[in-house]
C-alpha cells in the first residue's frame, strides 16, 4: 500500500478503534513497507468521540493494571482481548501473535526454514515419506521410506509426541540424524536451511497439444515456477492448449497471479482485477501484452476450496471468454487484506477493499458478508466481454460445466490413515517396473490389498486410494499421467479442448 508523507490513515470502526488504541498503548504498531512508525492514537485525530473511546479503553486497561486481585500475564491477556475484537470485524481479518507469525509468513512466501522433509507416524517409527528438491535432506542423500532413529542423540520412540517437539528441545539448527535404511543405520550431519516449496505441485503433458498444470498456492515465486514447469512443454509452432487446476488452492499473492494471468492475452492494458476500499483508493491491475508463449485454448478446474486468488485466475479469464471453468462453484471469497507488522513480533492482517472483476463482478459471497460497512450485495446484471454470456456476482464464480465428483480428494485432505495405506504399498512395490504401475493403476480388476480402516471412518473407493498413491508420484514412474485420465474433471477438460468452441 502506497503512503504519502502527509497522509494518515483514520480508523473509524469502533471495534477496530479498540484494537487499534490496546496495540497503540501495549505493543505498538509498524507497517510493512516503509517501516515508518506511527503513534496509534496521534493518527486517531482528537475529536470528542474519539477521545472519549479512547478514555475508555485506558480506564479498563488502567484499573485492572493497578486493582486486579491476581497476578496475570499481560501478553496472553492482550493476545485474547486482540483476537476476540478482531474476529468480530469479518472471516478474514485476524490478529496474528507472535507465535504463529512464522509460520503464517511461511505459507505466504512458499519458504521455510528446515530440513525439507515430510514424516508419516506409523507405531513408534519417524518415516520419511517427501523430499524436497534443493533441500538439505535431498543434498544429504536422505530418500523417501528412510526412518528417523534419532535427532542429536536424541531417540525417537513412542514417547515422543512429535518431530517439532524435539526440534524445539534442541534449539539448534546443526542437526545429527540418525537413519535407518533396509537393514542398515547410519548417521547424517545436516544444517536448517531456507527451503523453498514450490506453489506448483504437478506438470504432465496429457497429449501432444494439451498441458495439465496444477497450482497448490499463489506464494511467492509461484509464477516464476508456473513459467519455469510450462518451459519444458513449450510449443514452437502451434498453440498450445492447457488445463489449469486450482481445486483446494485457498488463494496468495495479488502480483503472482495477475502475473500469470497476463500470459494468457496478447492484448495490452486489459483489466485484470480492481481493488478497492473505504480508506484505500481504486487500484486497477491491467495486462502485460507480454505473454512468452503461445496457448490455445484453456480449461481452469475450481472446487469449493478455490479462493481469492484462485478465482480472480477463474474469473478474470471466464469474464473475457478467454477460459471455460469446470467443476464446483468456488468458496466466494472477494476481499483483500494487507498484513501490518506489530512491535511485539506478532501481526494485524486487516480487510482494505474488495475484489472485483474485469466486467465489475464481485466475487464475495453473500453469506460471507463482514459486519463492517463493506457492501458486496450486487444487483447488476453483468455479461462477458466478448460473447456477452451471463454471469452472476456475489456467488464465488459459477463454473461453465458443473462436475460434482465426490470421489475426488485434494490433496491437504489426504488422511493419515490413507497415506499411511499407500506408503505400506508403495514401499514394497518400490522396485517395480514401469508397467507394473501402469498396469495397476489402468487394470480394475487387479485386486487392491485390504484397507485397514483404523478410524472407522467409510473405506475409500479404488479411485481415492490411487490418488493418495499420487502423493508419492516421484517413486512411481509414470504414475502421474494415468491417475489424471482418470479425473472426472480432467477428462471434461480434455473434451471441451477438443471442440472447436469451447463454450457450446
Amino acid at each position: 500500500m502506497s503512503q504519502s508523507s502527509n497522509k494518515q490513515y483514520e480508523v473509524w470502526q469502533p471495534l477496530l478503534l479498540a484494537s487499534m488504541v490496546i496495540v497503540g498503548m501495549l505493543l505498538g504498531y509498524q507497517l510493512n513497507e516503509n517501516g515508518d512508525r506511527y503513534s496509534l492514537i496521534e493518527d486517531l485525530g482528537h475529536s470528542d468521540d474519539h477521545n472519549t473511546t479512547i478514555g475508555r479503553v485506558e480506564e479498563v486497561i488502567r484499573f485492572i493494571d493497578h486493582k486486579y486481585a491476581f497476578d496475570l500475564k499481560e501478553d496472553k491477556l492482550v493476545d485474547v482481548a486482540l483476537t476476540a475484537i478482531v474476529n468480530e470485524l469479518d472471516p478474514f481479518s485476524s490478529y496474528i501473535p507472535p507465535v504463529s507469525l512464522e509460520g503464517v509468513n511461511n505459507r505466504v512466501s512458499g519458504i521455510y526454514k528446515g530440513i525439507g522433509i515430510e514424516t508419516l507416524r506409523k507405531g513408534d517409527k519417524f518415516c520419511i515419506s517427501k523430499v524436497y528438491d534443493g533441500s538439505p535432506a535431498k543434498d544429504a542423500g536422505i530418500q523417501v521410506f528412510d526412518v528417523i532413529k534419532s535427532i542429536n542423540g536424541i531417540v525417537l520412540d513412542e514417547n515422543v509426541e512429535s518431530l517439532s517437539n524435539v526440534k524445539d528441545s534442541i534449539r539448534s539448527s546443526e542437526l545429527i540424524l540418525t537413519i535407518a535404511r533396509n537393514e542398515e543405520s547410519f548417521e547424517v550431519e545436516l544444517s536448517e536451511e531456507k527451503v523453498d516449496i514450490s506453489g506448483v505441485s504437478q506438470t504432465v503433458r496429457l497429449d501432444s497439444n494439451t498441458t495439465y498444470i496444477s497450482l497448490d498456492r499463489f506464494s511467492q515465486g509461484v509464477y516464476k515456477d508456473f513459467m519455469d514447469s510450462l518451459e519444458l512443454y513449450k510449443a514452437t509452432s502451434i498453440d498450445q492448449d492447457i488445463i489449469i487446476d486450482v481445486r483446494g488452492n485457498l488463494g496468495g499473492l495479488l502480483p503472482e497471479v495477475s502475473n500469470i494471468l497476463s500470459q494468457f492475452f496478447d492484448q495490452k492494458n486489459l483489466s485484470l482485477v480492481t481493488t478497492q476500499g473505504l480508506n484505500q483508493k481504486e487500484e486497477k491491475v491491467v495486462s502485460t501484452g507480454k505473454p512468452f508463449f503461445r496457448f490455445g485454448k484453456i480449461a481452469v478446474l475450481i472446487d469449493d476450496e478455490s479462493a481469492s486468488a484462485s478465482e480472480i485466475l477463474a474469473g478474470a479469464l471466464q469474464d473475457h471468454d478467454r477460459a471455460v471453468i469446470i467443476g464446483e462453484q468456488s468458496f466466494g471469497k472477494g476481499l483483500v487484506q494487507e498484513q501490518y507488522n506489530l512491535n511485539n513480533n506478532g501481526a494485524l492482517r486487516l480487510t482494505v477493499a474488495e475484489y472485483f472483476l474485469p466486467t465489475g463482478r464481485c466475487i464475495q459471497r453473500k453469506e460471507y458478508n463482514p459486519f463492517a460497512k463493506l457492501d458486496t450485495t450486487d444487483q447488476k446484471e453483468h455479461k462477458t466481454i466478448n460473447l456477452n454470456r451471463s454471469l452472476t456476482s456475489g456467488e464465488g464464480i459459477i463454473p461453465d460445466i458443473s462436475i460434482d465428483d465426490s470421489t475426488y480428494i485434494k490433496g491437504h485432505q489426504l488422511s493419515n490413515d490413507l497415506l499411511d495405506y499407500t506408503y505400506d504399498f508403495v514401499r514394497e512395490h518400490k522396485n517395480e517396473t514401469s508397467q507394473f504401475w501402469i498396469e495397476f493403476v489402468t487394470n480394475p480388476e487387479i485386486q487392491l490389498p485390504e484397507y485397514k480402516n483404523i478410524q472407522n471412518t467409510t473405506n475409500p473407493t479404488r479411485y481415492q486410494i490411487l490418488q493418495a498413491l499420487s502423493y508419492y508420484s516421484d517413486q512411481l514412474p509414470n504414475i502421474e499421467l494415468n491417475l489424471l485420465l482418470k479425473d472426472k474433471a480432467v477428462i471434461e477438460a480434455l473434451k471441451q479442448l477438443k471442440k472447436d468452441n469451447i463454450f457450446e
